[in-house]
């Protein structure tokens, strides 16, 4: 099940590809106070014990794909 959330996307890519100036606040790690859709839960992983959730966003590719802590994700408990 979709669902949009308001999620604050800080986790900086892990490759070395250049970044658009659009990224430039991932670069910098400063939080985005954006929406997001979450299209799709792919893993989960417990890192220095918290758990974190890959996270494959609606409108992006696979690629861009995020590892997010669960507090970045309130209110979509459904994809959980």
């Amino acid at each position: 099940m979709r669902k949009e959330v308001k999620i604050f996307k800080t986790t900086e890519p892990e490759d070395d590809e250049e970044q658009d100036e659009d990224d430039d606040a991932l670069e910098s790690n400063k939080p985005v106070d954006e929406e997001f859709e979450v299209k799709e839960i792919l893993h989960e992983r417990i890192e220095k014990g918290e758990l974190l959730y890959y996270v494959f966003w609606e409108g992006y590719r696979i690629e861009e794909s995020t590892w997010e802590p669960a507090e970045n994700l309130a209110g979509c408990d459904e994809v959980l």
